[in-house]
Protein backbone atom coordinates (compact mmCIF):
# COMPACT_ATOMS: atom_id res chain seq x y z
CA UNK A 1 0.00 0.00 0.00
CA UNK A 2 2.85 2.30 0.81
CA UNK A 3 4.46 1.96 -2.54
CA UNK A 4 1.26 2.09 -4.41
CA UNK A 5 0.51 5.21 -2.65
CA UNK A 6 4.23 6.43 -3.45
CA UNK A 7 3.92 5.73 -7.25
CA UNK A 8 0.35 7.48 -7.30
CA UNK A 9 1.60 10.64 -5.34
CA UNK A 10 5.24 10.84 -8.22
CA UNK A 11 2.90 10.41 -10.94
CA UNK A 12 0.52 12.91 -9.53
CA UNK A 13 2.97 15.61 -8.70
CA UNK A 14 5.77 15.58 -11.22
CA UNK A 15 3.89 14.14 -14.36
CA UNK A 16 0.54 15.59 -13.48
CA UNK A 17 -1.21 12.14 -14.38
CA UNK A 18 -3.83 10.82 -12.43
CA UNK A 19 -3.96 7.43 -13.33
CA UNK A 20 -4.31 4.19 -10.94
CA UNK A 21 -3.68 1.85 -13.92
CA UNK A 22 -0.31 2.53 -14.02
CA UNK A 23 0.51 2.31 -10.43
CA UNK A 24 -1.53 -0.85 -9.94
CA UNK A 25 0.62 -2.66 -13.14
CA UNK A 26 3.61 -1.61 -10.98
CA UNK A 27 2.03 -3.31 -8.17
CA UNK A 28 1.17 -6.47 -9.76
CA UNK A 29 4.54 -6.73 -11.73
CA UNK A 30 6.64 -6.48 -7.68
CA UNK A 31 4.31 -9.10 -6.05
CA UNK A 32 4.88 -11.39 -9.16
CA UNK A 33 8.34 -10.96 -8.64
CA UNK A 34 7.88 -11.80 -4.85
CA UNK A 35 6.06 -15.22 -6.15
CA UNK A 36 2.48 -13.57 -5.05
CA UNK A 37 2.87 -14.65 -1.01
CA UNK A 38 -0.67 -14.51 0.46
CA UNK A 39 -0.42 -11.60 1.97
CA UNK A 40 0.54 -9.50 -1.13
CA UNK A 41 -2.06 -11.44 -3.33
CA UNK A 42 -4.85 -10.13 -0.44
CA UNK A 43 -3.32 -6.78 -0.79
CA UNK A 44 -3.19 -6.58 -4.43
CA UNK A 45 -7.25 -8.16 -4.98
CA UNK A 46 -7.87 -5.30 -2.53
CA UNK A 47 -6.65 -2.67 -4.91
CA UNK A 48 -7.79 -3.99 -8.05
CA UNK A 49 -11.57 -4.39 -6.64
CA UNK A 50 -11.36 -0.89 -5.46
CA UNK A 51 -10.25 -0.47 -8.52
CA UNK A 52 -12.83 -1.63 -10.31
CA UNK A 53 -15.34 0.27 -8.06
CA UNK A 54 -14.08 3.61 -9.03
CA UNK A 55 -14.20 2.79 -12.25
CA UNK A 56 -18.21 2.26 -12.15
CA UNK A 57 -17.91 -1.49 -13.47
CA UNK A 58 -19.45 -2.54 -10.24
CA UNK A 59 -20.58 -1.30 -6.98
CA UNK A 60 -18.66 -3.72 -4.21
CA UNK A 61 -18.90 -2.85 -0.35
CA UNK A 62 -15.54 -3.25 1.59
CA UNK A 63 -16.97 -6.44 2.52
CA UNK A 64 -18.03 -7.48 -0.78
CA UNK A 65 -14.15 -6.90 -1.84
CA UNK A 66 -12.88 -9.13 1.15
CA UNK A 67 -15.23 -11.38 0.57
CA UNK A 68 -14.56 -11.93 -3.11
CA UNK A 69 -10.99 -11.74 -2.24
CA UNK A 70 -11.26 -15.01 -0.27
CA UNK A 71 -12.75 -16.19 -2.84
CA UNK A 72 -10.30 -15.66 -5.48
CA UNK A 73 -7.66 -17.21 -3.54
CA UNK A 74 -9.25 -20.03 -2.57
CA UNK A 75 -11.02 -20.93 -5.91
CA UNK A 76 -7.66 -21.89 -7.51
CA UNK A 77 -6.22 -23.55 -4.34
CA UNK A 78 -9.03 -23.91 -1.37
CA UNK A 79 -5.97 -25.73 0.96
CA UNK A 80 -4.82 -22.22 1.33
CA UNK A 81 -7.59 -22.25 4.12
CA UNK A 82 -5.24 -24.20 6.43
CA UNK A 83 -2.13 -21.35 5.54
CA UNK A 84 -1.65 -19.52 8.64
CA UNK A 85 -0.76 -16.20 7.10
CA UNK A 86 -4.01 -16.46 5.18
CA UNK A 87 -5.99 -16.98 7.90
CA UNK A 88 -4.38 -14.32 10.28
CA UNK A 89 -4.20 -12.00 7.57
CA UNK A 90 -8.51 -12.25 6.64
CA UNK A 91 -8.83 -12.12 10.20
CA UNK A 92 -7.07 -8.69 10.81
CA UNK A 93 -8.39 -7.48 7.51
CA UNK A 94 -12.56 -8.52 8.28
CA UNK A 95 -11.96 -6.76 11.62
CA UNK A 96 -10.95 -3.63 10.09
CA UNK A 97 -13.49 -3.22 7.60
CA UNK A 98 -15.65 -3.20 10.69
CA UNK A 99 -13.17 -0.70 12.56
CA UNK A 100 -14.90 2.55 12.76
CA UNK A 101 -18.05 1.23 13.84
CA UNK A 102 -16.41 -0.46 16.52
CA UNK A 103 -14.18 2.09 17.66
CA UNK A 104 -15.07 5.56 17.73
CA UNK A 105 -12.49 7.50 19.77
CA UNK A 106 -11.26 10.45 17.07
CA UNK A 107 -7.48 10.45 19.15
CA UNK A 108 -5.33 8.95 16.55
CA UNK A 109 -3.09 7.10 18.95
CA UNK A 110 -5.66 5.98 20.83
CA UNK A 111 -7.60 4.55 18.30
CA UNK A 112 -4.30 2.83 16.95
CA UNK A 113 -3.56 1.77 20.45
CA UNK A 114 -7.16 0.66 20.83
CA UNK A 115 -6.99 -1.31 17.23
CA UNK A 116 -3.92 -3.47 18.02
CA UNK A 117 -5.43 -4.54 21.18
CA UNK A 118 -8.62 -5.53 19.63
CA UNK A 119 -6.45 -7.35 16.75
CA UNK A 120 -4.19 -9.37 19.36
CA UNK A 121 -7.10 -10.35 21.19
CA UNK A 122 -8.68 -11.22 17.54
CA UNK A 123 -6.08 -12.93 16.38
CA UNK A 124 -5.02 -14.86 19.97
CA UNK A 125 -6.17 -18.28 19.58
CA UNK A 126 -4.77 -18.67 16.12
CA UNK A 127 -1.21 -17.17 17.70
CA UNK A 128 -1.75 -19.73 20.26
CA UNK A 129 -2.04 -22.46 17.92
CA UNK A 130 1.75 -22.43 16.68
CA UNK A 131 3.25 -19.77 19.83
CA UNK A 132 2.14 -21.09 23.26
CA UNK A 133 2.75 -17.89 24.60
CA UNK A 134 1.10 -14.59 25.90
CA UNK A 135 3.34 -11.73 25.43
CA UNK A 136 1.80 -8.95 27.74
CA UNK A 137 4.56 -6.60 26.70
CA UNK A 138 3.11 -7.30 23.36
CA UNK A 139 -0.43 -5.97 24.28
CA UNK A 140 1.30 -3.10 25.67
CA UNK A 141 3.40 -2.06 22.87
CA UNK A 142 2.88 -3.69 19.86
CA UNK A 143 1.26 -0.18 18.59
CA UNK A 144 4.74 1.96 19.29
CA UNK A 145 6.71 -1.00 17.41
CA UNK A 146 3.66 -1.01 14.67
CA UNK A 147 4.42 2.89 14.35
CA UNK A 148 8.65 2.55 14.68
CA UNK A 149 8.16 -0.41 11.90
CA UNK A 150 5.34 1.67 9.50
CA UNK A 151 6.39 4.90 9.46
CA UNK A 152 10.23 5.01 10.24
CA UNK A 153 11.90 1.64 9.72
CA UNK A 154 10.07 0.50 6.39
CA UNK A 155 11.11 3.99 5.11
CA UNK A 156 14.32 3.86 5.81
CA UNK A 157 14.59 0.59 4.18
CA UNK A 158 12.92 1.88 0.70
CA UNK A 159 14.86 5.23 0.70
CA UNK A 160 18.33 3.05 1.15
CA UNK A 161 17.03 0.40 -1.78
CA UNK A 162 16.85 3.70 -4.08
CA UNK A 163 19.35 5.85 -2.78
CA UNK A 164 22.51 3.92 -1.64
CA UNK A 165 24.39 6.91 -0.68
CA UNK A 166 22.06 7.83 2.03
CA UNK A 167 23.42 4.07 3.22
CA UNK A 168 26.32 6.04 5.76
CA UNK A 169 23.63 8.68 7.11
CA UNK A 170 20.35 6.09 7.99
CA UNK A 171 22.54 2.77 8.42
CA UNK A 172 23.04 3.95 12.89
CA UNK A 173 19.71 4.68 12.68
CA UNK A 174 18.38 2.30 11.55
CA UNK A 175 20.78 -0.49 13.36
CA UNK A 176 19.30 1.40 16.55
CA UNK A 177 16.00 1.37 16.44
CA UNK A 178 16.60 -2.52 14.96
CA UNK A 179 18.44 -2.92 18.79
CA UNK A 180 16.06 -1.17 20.23
CA UNK A 181 13.16 -3.44 19.07
CA UNK A 182 15.42 -6.46 20.08
CA UNK A 183 16.06 -5.60 23.44
CA UNK A 184 12.11 -4.84 24.07
CA UNK A 185 12.05 -8.43 23.01
CA UNK A 186 14.04 -9.71 25.86
CA UNK A 187 11.56 -8.04 28.25
CA UNK A 188 8.24 -9.85 26.70
CA UNK A 189 7.14 -11.03 30.15
CA UNK A 190 5.82 -14.19 28.20
CA UNK A 191 2.89 -16.81 30.49
CA UNK A 192 3.68 -20.09 29.08
CA UNK A 193 -0.15 -20.83 27.98
CA UNK A 194 -0.45 -23.73 25.63
CA UNK A 195 -3.11 -23.61 22.74
CA UNK A 196 -6.99 -23.60 23.03
CA UNK A 197 -9.25 -26.44 22.06
CA UNK A 198 -11.83 -26.54 19.71
CA UNK A 199 -14.49 -25.86 22.37
CA UNK A 200 -12.16 -23.29 24.62
CA UNK A 201 -11.94 -21.09 21.35
CA UNK A 202 -15.58 -21.29 20.54
CA UNK A 203 -16.03 -20.06 24.35
CA UNK A 204 -13.53 -17.79 23.85
CA UNK A 205 -14.94 -15.57 20.32
CA UNK A 206 -18.15 -15.65 21.82
CA UNK A 207 -16.79 -13.73 25.06
CA UNK A 208 -14.75 -11.29 22.66
CA UNK A 209 -18.02 -10.81 20.13
CA UNK A 210 -19.54 -9.92 23.12
CA UNK A 211 -16.80 -7.15 24.19
CA UNK A 212 -16.66 -5.78 20.60
CA UNK A 213 -20.86 -5.17 20.63
CA UNK A 214 -21.57 -4.00 23.84
CA UNK A 215 -21.83 -0.64 24.69
CA UNK A 216 -18.60 1.64 26.12
CA UNK A 217 -19.85 1.03 29.57
CA UNK A 218 -20.02 -2.08 29.33
CA UNK A 219 -16.81 -3.03 27.41
CA UNK A 220 -14.72 -3.04 30.98
CA UNK A 221 -16.98 -5.56 32.26
CA UNK A 222 -16.92 -8.44 29.27
CA UNK A 223 -12.95 -7.29 28.82
CA UNK A 224 -12.86 -8.22 32.69
CA UNK A 225 -14.69 -11.71 31.47
CA UNK A 226 -12.63 -12.42 29.04
CA UNK A 227 -9.58 -12.23 31.29
CA UNK A 228 -10.85 -13.90 34.13
CA UNK A 229 -11.54 -16.64 31.56
CA UNK A 230 -7.82 -16.92 29.96
CA UNK A 231 -6.96 -17.07 33.89
CA UNK A 232 -9.12 -19.96 34.40
CA UNK A 233 -7.98 -21.59 30.92
CA UNK A 234 -4.34 -20.90 32.07
CA UNK A 235 -5.02 -22.55 35.26
CA UNK A 236 -7.23 -25.27 34.56
CA UNK A 237 -4.69 -27.51 35.63
CA UNK A 238 -5.18 -26.92 39.25
CA UNK A 239 -8.70 -28.21 39.03
CA UNK A 240 -7.98 -31.20 36.78
CA UNK A 241 -8.76 -34.24 38.66
CA UNK A 242 -7.19 -36.72 36.18
CA UNK A 243 -3.93 -38.47 36.28
CA UNK A 244 -2.84 -38.70 32.67
CA UNK A 245 0.26 -40.85 31.04
CA UNK A 246 0.56 -39.46 27.41
CA UNK A 247 3.42 -41.39 24.94
CA UNK A 248 3.89 -38.57 22.12
CA UNK A 249 3.84 -39.69 18.59
CA UNK A 250 7.68 -38.29 17.96
CA UNK A 251 8.52 -40.11 14.95
CA UNK A 252 11.62 -42.57 15.43
CA UNK A 253 12.09 -42.06 19.11
CA UNK A 254 10.88 -41.91 22.75
CA UNK A 255 9.28 -39.04 24.70
CA UNK A 256 6.28 -39.90 27.81
CA UNK A 257 4.90 -37.01 29.76
CA UNK A 258 3.40 -38.17 32.88
CA UNK A 259 1.26 -35.38 34.75
CA UNK A 260 -0.50 -36.28 37.93
CA UNK A 261 -3.57 -35.05 39.09
CA UNK A 262 -4.13 -31.29 40.07
CA UNK A 263 -0.24 -30.11 38.67
CA UNK A 264 1.15 -32.30 41.66
CA UNK A 265 4.11 -33.69 39.26
CA UNK A 266 4.99 -33.33 35.94
CA UNK A 267 7.82 -36.13 34.84
CA UNK A 268 9.06 -36.66 31.13
CA UNK A 269 10.92 -39.85 30.05
CA UNK A 270 12.91 -39.25 27.12
CA UNK A 271 13.01 -36.30 25.14
CA UNK A 272 12.90 -36.67 21.68
CA UNK A 273 11.09 -33.92 19.42
CA UNK A 274 8.42 -33.11 22.00
CA UNK A 275 9.35 -29.56 23.12
CA UNK A 276 6.45 -28.27 20.52
CA UNK A 277 3.75 -30.34 22.26
CA UNK A 278 4.82 -29.63 25.98
CA UNK A 279 4.58 -26.18 25.09
CA UNK A 280 1.11 -26.52 23.38
CA UNK A 281 -0.13 -28.96 26.71
CA UNK A 282 0.78 -25.13 28.24
CA UNK A 283 3.59 -27.40 30.91
CA UNK A 284 4.93 -24.73 33.05
CA UNK A 285 7.24 -26.87 35.16
CA UNK A 286 9.07 -30.08 34.69
CA UNK A 287 9.60 -31.79 38.11
CA UNK A 288 11.74 -34.80 36.45
CA UNK A 289 13.29 -35.26 33.11
CA UNK A 290 14.43 -38.77 32.79
CA UNK A 291 16.94 -39.90 30.12
CA UNK A 292 17.23 -43.47 29.89
CA UNK A 293 19.94 -43.45 27.81
CA UNK A 294 22.00 -41.34 25.98
CA UNK A 295 21.26 -41.79 21.93
CA UNK A 296 19.87 -38.76 20.05
CA UNK A 297 16.49 -40.45 19.51
CA UNK A 298 15.74 -40.00 23.50
CA UNK A 299 17.74 -36.97 24.32
CA UNK A 300 17.59 -34.86 21.01
CA UNK A 301 16.04 -32.21 22.63
CA UNK A 302 16.94 -32.09 26.54
CA UNK A 303 19.31 -29.40 26.39
CA UNK A 304 16.78 -27.11 25.37
CA UNK A 305 13.92 -28.44 27.76
CA UNK A 306 15.83 -28.22 30.31
CA UNK A 307 16.67 -24.47 29.47
CA UNK A 308 13.05 -23.64 28.95
CA UNK A 309 11.52 -25.33 31.66
CA UNK A 310 14.80 -24.56 34.49
CA UNK A 311 13.79 -28.50 35.02
CA UNK A 312 14.31 -29.27 39.11
CA UNK A 313 15.55 -32.79 38.85
CA UNK A 314 17.57 -34.61 35.48
CA UNK A 315 17.88 -38.16 35.96
CA UNK A 316 20.70 -40.31 33.79
CA UNK A 317 21.62 -44.04 33.95
CA UNK A 318 24.63 -45.04 36.30
CA UNK A 319 26.80 -46.67 33.60
CA UNK A 320 26.06 -44.86 30.28
CA UNK A 321 29.13 -42.37 29.91
CA UNK A 322 27.75 -40.78 26.54
CA UNK A 323 25.78 -37.70 28.06
CA UNK A 324 26.95 -33.85 28.02
CA UNK A 325 24.06 -33.37 30.51
CA UNK A 326 24.90 -33.07 34.05
CA UNK A 327 22.03 -35.33 36.12
CA UNK A 328 21.61 -37.66 39.11
CA UNK A 329 23.35 -41.20 38.31
CA UNK A 330 20.40 -44.08 38.93
CA UNK A 331 20.75 -47.95 38.70
CA UNK A 332 18.76 -50.64 40.62
CA UNK A 333 17.36 -50.03 43.71
CA UNK A 334 17.10 -46.73 43.27
CA UNK A 335 14.17 -44.22 43.78
CA UNK A 336 12.55 -40.85 43.83
CA UNK A 337 9.01 -39.75 44.93
CA UNK A 338 6.92 -37.65 42.34
CA UNK A 339 4.56 -36.30 44.69
CA UNK A 340 2.85 -39.45 46.17
CA UNK A 341 4.49 -41.61 43.54
CA UNK A 342 7.27 -43.84 44.16
CA UNK A 343 9.10 -44.15 41.28
CA UNK A 344 11.41 -47.44 41.71
CA UNK A 345 14.73 -47.61 39.01
CA UNK A 346 14.82 -51.56 38.58
CA UNK A 347 18.02 -51.22 35.67
CA UNK A 348 20.51 -51.09 34.64
CA UNK A 349 21.68 -53.74 37.24
CA UNK A 350 25.31 -53.44 35.67
CA UNK A 351 27.25 -52.12 33.61
CA UNK A 352 26.97 -53.94 30.02
CA UNK A 353 29.26 -53.46 26.34
CA UNK A 354 25.92 -52.60 24.35
CA UNK A 355 25.22 -49.30 25.74
CA UNK A 356 21.74 -49.95 24.76
CA UNK A 357 21.23 -52.32 27.90
CA UNK A 358 22.70 -49.54 29.81
CA UNK A 359 19.49 -47.61 30.27
CA UNK A 360 17.00 -47.36 33.07
CA UNK A 361 14.04 -49.53 33.86
CA UNK A 362 11.49 -47.56 35.66
CA UNK A 363 8.52 -49.33 37.38
CA UNK A 364 5.82 -47.32 39.21
CA UNK A 365 2.10 -47.37 39.97
CA UNK A 366 -0.69 -44.95 39.92
CA UNK A 367 -3.66 -45.49 41.44
CA UNK A 368 -3.22 -49.50 41.45
CA UNK A 369 -2.18 -49.10 38.07
CA UNK A 370 1.78 -50.34 37.01
CA UNK A 371 3.95 -48.91 34.38
CA UNK A 372 6.88 -50.26 33.10
CA UNK A 373 9.54 -48.34 30.91
CA UNK A 374 12.16 -50.19 29.49
CA UNK A 375 14.22 -47.60 27.25
CA UNK A 376 16.17 -49.52 24.73
CA UNK A 377 17.21 -52.31 27.42
CA UNK A 378 17.71 -55.59 25.54
CA UNK A 379 17.20 -59.61 25.68
CA UNK A 380 20.66 -59.67 28.01
CA UNK A 381 19.41 -56.51 30.42
CA UNK A 382 15.92 -58.87 30.17
CA UNK A 383 17.68 -62.00 31.43
CA UNK A 384 19.18 -59.67 34.05
CA UNK A 385 15.64 -58.71 35.18
CA UNK A 386 14.19 -62.33 35.55
CA UNK A 387 17.01 -63.67 37.47
CA UNK A 388 16.70 -61.04 39.96
CA UNK A 389 13.27 -62.43 40.99
CA UNK A 390 11.83 -58.41 40.53
CA UNK A 391 8.17 -58.58 40.48
CA UNK A 392 7.40 -57.21 36.53
CA UNK A 393 4.06 -57.52 36.14
CA UNK A 394 2.69 -54.32 34.71
CA UNK A 395 -0.75 -52.94 33.40
CA UNK A 396 0.79 -50.69 30.80
CA UNK A 397 4.40 -51.58 29.05
CA UNK A 398 6.50 -49.52 27.23
CA UNK A 399 8.34 -51.74 24.76
CA UNK A 400 11.75 -51.69 24.54
CA UNK A 401 14.33 -50.08 21.86
CA UNK A 402 10.97 -49.54 19.77
CA UNK A 403 9.71 -53.00 18.99
CA UNK A 404 12.95 -54.47 17.68
CA UNK A 405 13.66 -57.78 18.18
CA UNK A 406 16.31 -57.37 20.34
CA UNK A 407 14.46 -56.84 23.40
CA UNK A 408 11.04 -58.35 23.90
CA UNK A 409 12.01 -61.87 24.06
CA UNK A 410 8.96 -64.16 24.52
CA UNK A 411 9.97 -64.72 28.41
CA UNK A 412 10.41 -61.40 29.57
CA UNK A 413 6.75 -60.40 28.00
CA UNK A 414 5.38 -63.43 29.99
CA UNK A 415 6.72 -62.09 33.58
CA UNK A 416 5.07 -58.24 32.69
CA UNK A 417 2.22 -60.11 31.44
CA UNK A 418 0.68 -56.41 30.35
CA UNK A 419 -2.33 -55.69 29.26
CA UNK A 420 -1.38 -52.78 27.16
CA UNK A 421 2.33 -52.70 24.75
CA UNK A 422 2.78 -49.59 23.79
CA UNK A 423 5.33 -48.66 20.84
CA UNK A 424 6.50 -45.75 19.79
CA UNK A 425 7.81 -45.95 16.29
CA UNK A 426 7.58 -43.69 12.74
CA UNK A 427 5.59 -45.20 10.02
CA UNK A 428 7.66 -46.33 7.46
CA UNK A 429 10.82 -46.10 8.91
CA UNK A 430 14.16 -46.97 8.16
CA UNK A 431 14.75 -49.74 10.45
CA UNK A 432 11.42 -51.78 9.35
CA UNK A 433 10.40 -51.39 13.08
CA UNK A 434 8.26 -52.88 14.67
CA UNK A 435 9.36 -56.44 14.76
CA UNK A 436 6.36 -58.18 13.12
CA UNK A 437 7.64 -61.02 15.25
CA UNK A 438 7.56 -58.89 18.74
CA UNK A 439 4.10 -57.21 17.95
CA UNK A 440 2.81 -61.11 17.63
CA UNK A 441 4.10 -62.23 20.87
CA UNK A 442 2.89 -58.91 22.47
CA UNK A 443 -0.71 -59.37 20.67
CA UNK A 444 -0.90 -62.91 22.90
CA UNK A 445 -1.23 -61.13 25.95
CA UNK A 446 -1.77 -57.34 25.73
CA UNK A 447 -3.42 -54.66 23.64
CA UNK A 448 -0.89 -53.46 21.50
CA UNK A 449 -1.11 -49.64 20.67
CA UNK A 450 1.52 -48.06 17.66
CA UNK A 451 2.28 -43.93 17.56
CA UNK A 452 2.83 -44.75 14.06
CA UNK A 453 -1.19 -45.59 14.11
CA UNK A 454 -2.43 -43.61 17.10
CA UNK A 455 -0.73 -40.30 17.54
CA UNK A 456 -0.40 -39.81 20.79
CA UNK A 457 -1.92 -42.44 23.18
CA UNK A 458 -3.16 -41.06 26.58
CA UNK A 459 -4.22 -42.96 29.77
CA UNK A 460 -6.26 -41.46 31.90
CA UNK A 461 -6.51 -42.57 35.46
CA UNK A 462 -9.17 -41.62 38.13
CA UNK A 463 -10.87 -42.84 41.02
CA UNK A 464 -9.04 -46.18 40.36
CA UNK A 465 -10.51 -46.90 36.74
CA UNK A 466 -7.88 -45.99 33.30
CA UNK A 467 -9.08 -45.11 30.11
CA UNK A 468 -7.08 -45.60 26.94
CA UNK A 469 -7.65 -42.76 23.86
CA UNK A 470 -5.47 -42.29 21.13
CA UNK A 471 -5.61 -39.58 19.38
CA UNK A 472 -6.19 -41.40 16.02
Amino acid sequence: MLIYKIIAFILLKFLKLYSEVIPITIIFIYCLILGFPYSCLRAFLFLFFKFLNKKGYNHYTRLDIFSLTLLFMLFFNPYRIYNLGLILSFLVSFFLIFKNDIIKIKNSFLNLYLTSICIYFLTLPIVLSFNYEISLFAIMFAPIITILISYIVLPITYLLAIIPVLDGLLRYLYLGLNSYILNLNQMALIIKFGSFNILQAFIYYIIFYLVVISSRKNKFKYFLLMSLYLFFINNIKLINPYNLITFIDVGQGDSTLIELSHNRGTMLIDAYNCIDFLKSKGIKKIDYLILTHSDDDHIKQASEIIDYYNVKNIMIPYYDDGFNIEGCRLRKGDYFYLDDVRVNIIAPIRGYEDNNSNSLVLKFNIDGYSFLFTGDMTIQEEDDLIKSNINLKSNVLKVGHHGSKTSSQKDFIRFVNPDYSVISVKRDNYYGLPDLEVVSLLEQTSTVLQTKDCGNIEFYIYDNVMKVKPYR
